[in-house]
């Protein structure tokens, strides 16, 4: 089993360029007997993305129907992604779990991580892009960046992705993905790659919003926020700043699930079931918020994307208010 994890981040790490760490998972114990038996279970971050890794525990292959089942019975356990790993697997059944769309890596071979846009197979010389209409977290930042008109175009994948912090071949994927919306143009500057967004500003937002998702992957009830702990407003809080609404009975903050880890596990911070008196809520965004942060609040984009589905006739009114008063680049 150790040998297969390591296999899997050696493999991470040579097509995708990360480095991640797998940990013992400790809500195993919560799941029935049958899903123990069958599978371990670890807990990785893979490109701001908190994925619970279900390792076959048998070297006998499994069907792609009895894989779906027990996927869909972990979900029950763990809100986030989850992938099937597996050192054997023949094309026949890798076919069959991408028809499910169940996330599933074979060391070495193929990778289908849907929910990331990834889909790499026969031992990665071939990228296939699937088709999407919504924007994946990472292509949809870059969005949000050339909206907020920072200086994006003429900038190669390589250089967006050290600009971002990412690996190269994630903004590769990003930069293939927007082409394909048609949302920016690759052209070369002799051997240099280059990005130009077909739009800007206003223009940009109205092509884009459609193919936007909620930033908000879920959230989190939290007994008290940390003393001294500087957070970023979202939700109510931050449509507070930026309208005349008033102030929600909890305060609102986006943070990453990695640096929701780091805080719960260094802070001490206590998770809770329901709201109660000195609480907070806590949004566990897809992308960083910090990186187009305004003023100690996320963003006015990206807020409206994580609220429009709020039936609160004054929620509805001051997002309206909010982008018709917005200052269009």
């Amino acid at each position: 089993m150790e040998s297969l994890v390591f296999k899997l981040t050696a493999y991470l790490h040579d097509v995708l360029g990360i480095s991640v760490s797998a940990m013992a998972w400790k809500g195993v114990f919560s799941m029935p007997l049958f899903l123990r038996e069958q599978y371990r279970f670890y807990l990785i971050d893979m490109l701001d993305t908190s994925c619970l890794l279900m390792i076959a525990n048998s070297e006998e292959e499994l069907t792609p129907a009895t894989v779906l089942k027990q996927w869909k019975a972990a979900g029950e356990f763990w809100p986030d992604e989850i992938i099937y790993v597996t050192e054997v697997c023949s094309a026949y059944n890798r076919k069959r779990l991408i028809e499910h769309k169940v996330p599933f890596i074979v060391p070495g071979n193929q990778m289908y991580l849907p929910m990331l846009g990834i889909d790499l197979r026969e031992n990665f010389k071939t990228y296939h892009a699937p088709k999407s209409s919504q924007l994946s977290p990472m292509s949809q930042l870059l969005v949000m960046m050339a909206i907020k008109n920072e200086l994006l175009d003429g900038k190669s994948p390589s250089e967006l992705a050290k600009l971002l912090g990412c690996a190269a071949m994630s903004m590769t994927r990003a930069a293939r993905e927007l082409e394909g919306m048609e949302l920016v143009s690759i052209y070369k500057d002799g051997r240099k790659q280059q990005i130009k967004f077909n739009a800007a500003g206003k223009e940009l937002w109205q092509m884009a919003k459609e193919k936007m998702v909620n930033p908000v992957r879920r959230r989190v009830w939290v007994k008290s926020v940390p003393e001294h702990w500087q957070g970023l407003l979202a939700g109510e809080s931050a449509l507070a700043q930026y309208s005349m609404i008033g102030e929600p009975k909890y305060p609102v903050y986006a943070l990453t699930s990695s640096d929701w880890k780091s805080i719960s596990r260094n802070m001490a911070v206590e998770e809770i079931t329901h709201p109660e008196s000195g609480c907070a809520q806590f949004e566990l965004w897809r992308y960083s918020p910090e990186r187009l942060a305004e003023e100690g609040c996320v963003d006015r984009y990206s807020l409206w994307l994580s609220m429009q589905d709020s039936k609160d006739e004054r929620i509805e009114m001051a997002l309206e208010n909010l982008m018709e008063a917005n200052a269009w680049q």
